[in-house]
């Protein structure tokens, strides 16, 4: 019996080692051959019959120029070598890959410079006496569509369709039952769609590994019962992953991972895509990383990642042990995960995290300076909200990192836990805004025995955070206590501006500021102190405008901050208006800024005037008294 497709056909229904093969002694490729869409029809016969040919086929027997397969049935008991620049058509065929026994390995072989294509097709391993079957293909052009890839490889080391140096295009087509799918190497331009890489059970399969490639595209693909990953990337660059479904693999649905740098991997867009009944989701680090509108349905962990340049958006993370984490890097001795730990750059928003037993976000940092934003998530029934472990926050002022906007509701432990790793953790001009911590069992944040703190904000001296069971008044209905409240007694944490409402989430503009409502500066203090910081959390098609005076003034924007100078103030009272229009609505932000000078001036400006007046009156008055004398 033989597989093909929708059951079992005798081989004496079969034309048997029928190869039809034209030889063309011209270099022009020929017309594609027609596609027999009716192939794989109940009713359709598998093959044409036509004349039976007997045709030897040796060990490495090599053909030149042009060789069609077509309405063929073409048994394989020895590899086979095609030529360089050569032209394979496989049309409406079956080829089988018979081992001669267990140990033996065919191999169908097309040199480099070649063109290949496959329609409506079944390429399968006969594993009746064992052995393993591949094919492999270098430095050409490869078009795969409607066909089918059973049994391939079977053995690690031994891949089923090996592809290198080259441009692939495969659609509709199915690779299953064997050691892995397609294996990338150095390709430039791949494009896979709408296939499927099922019950590829074997030890350390895969359904597609890539390494040293760029441009690739897996999109509207199906990745099922796969025993290692569904998806290996090894320094590969530009890769776009959109709309596939990521189901049941045994290890890593998706692992992309550098060699020694994060910057090897450069460039990843994963959108739209479904991890369902896994281990793990996605484990990534590189550079230019966007991971949005994905699915992670009961896994182990959902996502791995680290490098700079970071967006996750718009994800859903729901029956998880863990959410997402920056884990310890090789480096680091609590364990080797990734090569890099450190996530920078990084915006980790919008996204809903449900029924997560350990875990939602765990960042950690042992490489270089993280800054980072996580805002606008919302967390519901979950273990710890958020861990941070390590050297966190910006550097300055101006590189901090936020904790903005988020809604944390009922939780088992902490909705923010602070972890140090002997004594390294900091949270350096870490802001936490508009936070809701709803339902914590113990919403105090922080348990007090395993942190080391410096320089964490709980507010931007204007907003802070809502505590469901603080309580205090609020006189001019701002929606903000007129009271601080204690985040932590022992390390001095304070929410200067604690939230009174829910409703202050809703806002469509939030603007803040790092300084009081009105400032007051000496001359000398503008010297050193010269900059008044807004804090704003908008859309991106606000318009955003600064008047000093009702003038308009120039101003710098970088991540989460508006900012403007004071370094020319006169002595005076001056005023700033930050506006922000959003659609058809204007906010405003008023600060006044008074500047006096200083006392030194004060002495020179007056005291010296004045004594010169003593001075002139005195000699007019010794004269006077002179001329009486006389």
């Amino acid at each position: 019996m033989i597989l093909v497709k929708d059951g079992y056909v005798p081989y004496s229904l079969l034309i048997i080692l029928v190869i039809s093969l034209s030889f063309n002694t011209t270099t022009a490729p020929p017309s594609r051959p027609s596609i027999n869409p009716s192939l794989y029809s109940d009713d359709a016969p598998f093959l044409v019959e036509s004349e039976e040919q007997k045709v030897k086929i040796n060990d490495k027997q090599q053909f030149n120029n042009t060789v069609s397969w077509e309405n063929t049935h073409l048994i394989l008991n020895e590899s086979m070598t095609l030529n360089k620049s050569s032209h394979l058509v496989i049309n409406s065929s079956s080829i089988e890959l018979a081992p001669k026994n267990s140990s033996y390995h065919i191999v169908l072989t097309i040199e480099s410079d070649s063109l290949l294509e496959i329609y409506n097709s079944i390429i399968f391993l006969n594993t009746t006496t064992g052995g393993m079957g591949s094919l492999s293909f270098n430095r050409g052009v490869v078009i795969v569509v409607n066909s089918t890839f059973i049994g391939l490889g079977t053995r690690r080391g031994y891949h089923g369709f090996d592809l290198r140096d080259s441009q692939v295009t495969i659609t509709n087509s199915t690779f299953t039952s064997g050691f892995s799918g397609l294996t990338l190497e150095n390709v430039n331009n791949a494009s896979i769609s709408t296939c499927d890489f099922n019950n590829l059970t074997d030890k350390d399969s895969y359904g597609i590994q890539g390494r040293y490639s760029s441009n690739v595209s897996i999109v509207d693909c199906n990745f099922d019962k796969i025993c290692q990953s569904g998806l290996i990337l090894y320094e590969c660059n530009k890769i776009s992953i959109r709309n596939s479904q990521f189901d049941q693999i045994s290890e890593i649905a998706i692992d992309i991972y550098p060699d020694k740098c994060y910057c090897e991997v450069d460039d990843v867009w994963i959108e739209g895509n479904l991890f369902e009944d896994s281990d793990e989701g996605i484990r990534i680090e590189g550079k230019n990383i966007t991971i949005v509108n994905n699915s992670f349905l009961s896994l182990t962990i959902g996502s791995y990642v680290a490098g700079r340049d970071i967006l996750i958006e718009h994800n859903k993370f729901s029956g998880l042990i863990w959410g997402i984490t920056t884990p310890p890097s090789l480096n680091d001795p609590s364990g080797p995960y990734l090569i890099f730990s450190s996530i920078s750059n990084a915006i980790i928003q919008y996204n809903e995290f449900v029924d997560i037993q350990e875990f939602c976000i765990w960042i950690v940092n042992y490489d270089f300076p993280t800054v980072f934003s996580i805002n606008n998530n919302k967390f519901s029934n979950f273990g710890i909200g958020l861990i941070f472990t390590g050297n966190l926050g910006g550097e300055s002022s101006s590189n901090r990192s936020w904790v903005i906007n988020n809604v944390f509701n009922n939780t088992s432990g902490f909705a923010i836990f602070g972890e140090s790793f002997d004594n390294l953790a900091r949270f350096k001009f870490t802001s936490f805004i508009g936070n809701a911590f709803i339902n914590c069992s113990e919403y105090t944040s922080f348990q007090t025995t395993y942190y080391f703190l410096d320089d964490i904000r709980w507010d931007d001296g204007l907003i802070g955070n809502y505590w469901d069971k603080f309580s205090t008044t609020d006189e001019d209905h701002n929606l903000i206590g007129d009271s601080f409240y204690v985040v932590s007694v022992e390390y001095a944490q304070v929410d200067h501006a604690p939230l009174l409402s829910l409703d202050f989430l809703e806002k469509e503009v939030i603007i803040g500021s790092t300084h009081p409502s009105d400032l007051v500066r000496t001359e000398a203090e503008l010297k050193v102190n010269n900059t008044l910081i807004w804090t704003i959390l908008v859309n991106d098609n606000a318009n955003i405008s600064v008047r000093l005076n009702n003038d308009l003034v120039t101003y710098e924007e970088s991540s989460s901050n508006v900012s403007v100078s004071l370094g020319t103030l006169k002595v005076g009272m001056h005023n700033f208006t930050l506006v922000i229009q959003v659609s058809n609505q204007i906010y405003q932000d008023l600060v006044w800024v008074q500047v006096f000078a200083d006392e030194s001036d004060f002495f020179n400006d007056f005291a010296i005037p004045v004594g010169i007046v003593v001075i002139i009156v005195t000699i007019a008055a010794v004269a006077v008294i002179g001329i009486k004398k006389r």
